[in-house]
């Protein structure tokens, strides 16, 4: 795991120098984990990035607590390959493997690979599958976490002159082996400020199925920026 760190820190800056990456930072009121129905309530901040040149993709989220200033919550580092599947290049398939450390799972840390379909059907709309396994990497813990989450998503954008309206819809699996099995749905309906690429979202999370028989409904809502 540490190997995997350090390698990723030496590495990073010399895939991104002199290229384009796209950054995003966010305030969440609470914390809502990349699952959707997860959560831990301390306002979070969360920073994102996607960098991409040809097929080769890096990203990255790092989330902190602001009920105790710089503690991490949730962060993940992830490296892969993303393949045009038609000419228009409108399907895609990504293949990629990573880490990631997550303090609302008992402070676990995994291996996190991960494959992503994405169809963008036009400007408007598009549709995911996605699917990640998440591999306990700690060698002492009397319950380790390993499972599997997966998701099908659709995306509606409506973009005016002065701002975007878009949705997204989530409907979602997840599997931890030995501990719990969750189905449910997730939305968000995010408003960005052209101008100023500033947004504003409201996530919301219902898990209608629980194996533990403990159905859950959570919701933030923020304010980010996109560089």
């Amino acid at each position: 795991m540490i190997k995997c760190l350090l390698l990723s820190v030496i590495f990073l800056p010399h895939l991104l120098l002199a290229q384009q990456t796209n950054w995003a930072t966010e305030f969440q009121t609470s914390f809502i984990d990349i699952s959707g129905l997860f959560g831990l309530d301390e306002p979070a901040q969360v920073t994102s990035l996607r960098y991409q040149k040809k097929l080769l993709f890096v990203e990255g989220f790092h989330s902190f607590s602001w009920l105790e200033p710089g503690r991490t919550i949730q962060t993940f580092f992830t490296a892969g390959y993303q393949f045009a599947l038609d000419e228009d290049e409108d399907k895609s398939l990504s293949i990629g493997n990573g880490f990631a450390f997550n303090r609302v799972a008992s402070n676990g840390s995994f291996l996190r690979p991960i494959l992503t379909f994405n169809w963008n059907e036009s400007e408007r709309q598009t549709i995911s599958i996605v699917g990640w396994m998440f591999l306990d990497t700690r060698k002492e813990t009397a319950q380790p976490l390993n499972g599997a989450t997966g998701y099908v998503g659709y995306v509606y954008k409506l973009p005016f002159t002065k701002i975007e309206l878009r949705n997204e819809f989530r409907i979602l699996y997840s599997h931890v082996r030995d501990v719990r099995n969750v189905a449910g749905f997730t939305e968000q309906l995010k408003m960005t400020l052209n101008a100023s690429s500033t947004y504003f979202f409201v996530n919301t999370g219902y898990s209608f199925y629980r194996s533990d028989h403990m159905t859950e409904f959570i919701y933030n809502f923020g304010i980010g920026k996109r560089f």
